[in-house]
């Protein structure tokens, strides 16, 4: 296969991706905001860069050549802090978007966007769909939303855009197991007989290449 596919957030998620397209023959281009890993995005990417989409001096002129983008970004703290989401949520995927809508050329482009299921809050145990309204009530998740809304909104002749909405990540270095050792001692309101919305890495990459390879539009949860 070959095409230049752009992997904006190179974090756990988007370095796995990046392996895998450039094994796919893929030209790769991958952004951090930390210059302190650009020489490690060195040997993941074809084309590595620093790039903030918040930041509105940011140089955006290589989304001009990109057959597909895969939106990895997220808070740089695990612990919901308001501030590091509005910069991410509120203000860098929409610039981004903005970036990719004034595109010159109009080249034919998919938009791949991983969000989480959490946008749902806690549903009691009800079984979830893609008909599910987030719960708009949590801050985080009414950022969540907003920044999915805004993604979408670049569907049009030339542009498919999709929002994967992803359960809990594991894989290597990131076991379910570790996941229970740290609520040790904490009281959670679940047992034996609740789905559990997790999602295993390699699940994820093959999600991101199908999304691409159908060119889908609109929500999809992805989960185990």
């Amino acid at each position: 296969m070959t095409g230049r596919f752009g992997i904006i957030g190179c974090g756990y998620v988007g370095s796995a991706a990046a392996i895998h397209l450039r094994r796919q023959g893929r030209e790769v281009v991958g952004t951090t905001t930390s210059p302190g890993r650009l020489v490690e995005l060195c040997d993941l990417v074809d084309h590595p860069r620093i790039y903030d989409a918040a930041d509105p001096m940011a140089d955006a002129s290589f989304l001009d050549h990109l057959d597909g983008v895969l939106i990895a970004v997220a808070p740089t703290t695990s612990n919901f802090e308001e501030d590091q989401y509005e910069k991410v949520y509120g203000q860098a995927v929409p610039a981004l978007v903005d970036a990719l809508r004034q595109r010159p050329g109009g080249r034919p482009l998919h938009v791949s966007y991983l969000s989480s299921a959490g946008v749902y809050g806690d549903q009691s145990g009800a079984i979830c769909n893609e008909l599910t309204p987030p719960d708009c009530s949590n801050s985080a998740n009414a950022l969540l939303a907003s920044a999915e809304s805004s993604v979408l909104s670049l569907n049009d002749a030339s542009t498919q855009a999709c929002v994967l909405r992803l359960g809990g990540i594991y894989g290597p270095g990131k076991d379910i197991p570790s996941y229970i050792r740290s609520a040790a001692g904490q009281s959670v309101r679940k047992n034996g007989n609740h789905i559990n919305a997790w999602v295993h890495l390699q699940d994820i990459i093959r999600g991101i290449d199908f999304a691409f390879g159908r060119r889908l539009q609109g929500v999809y949860n992805l989960v185990d």
